[in-house]
């Protein structure tokens, strides 16, 4: 396996233990009847379910098609954003949920921005070179 395709998927692993000790750690909290906190949902969706689609498709697509993946530049960078969003958002829900909506939202930005990446890389890929 190329190595873009297995840094998303390790990193979805570590997204994924995180998000489930994160969802260990509030348990007590949400059986009391208490709101659980968004940072165990963001970190099972976006880090390690997105990430994992991401690796998968990122392995797989491109030999669906029988072309080279367009841009592994791109796609590091896509590695990159998204990790640091994912991370930058996680950490202002954990320290000040709701207190810090800028900088959330700065670093939501930093993921969608990764995604766009992604989606225009594989859009290339499928559809081979403009012409």
């Amino acid at each position: 396996m190329e190595k873009v395709p297995l840094r998303f998927i390790q990193a979805s692993l570590v997204y994924g233990l995180a998000g489930g000790v994160s969802g260990i750690w509030w348990l007590p909290r949400v059986a009391s009847g208490g709101e659980g906190p968004f940072v165990h949902l963001y970190l099972l969706a976006v880090g390690w379910m997105g990430m994992l689609a991401c690796g998968i498709a990122y392995h797989v697509l491109p030999r669906f098609v029988g072309r080279p993946l367009h841009s592994r530049r791109m796609a590091v960078w896509h590695f990159y954003l998204s990790n640091l969003g994912a991370i930058g958002v996680a950490a202002s829900l954990i320290w000040s949920p709701g207190a810090w909506p800028k900088v959330t939202e700065v670093f939501a930005g930093v993921v969608a921005l990764g995604l766009l990446l992604f989606a225009l890389n594989l859009w290339r890929t499928l559809s081979g070179p403009y012409q």
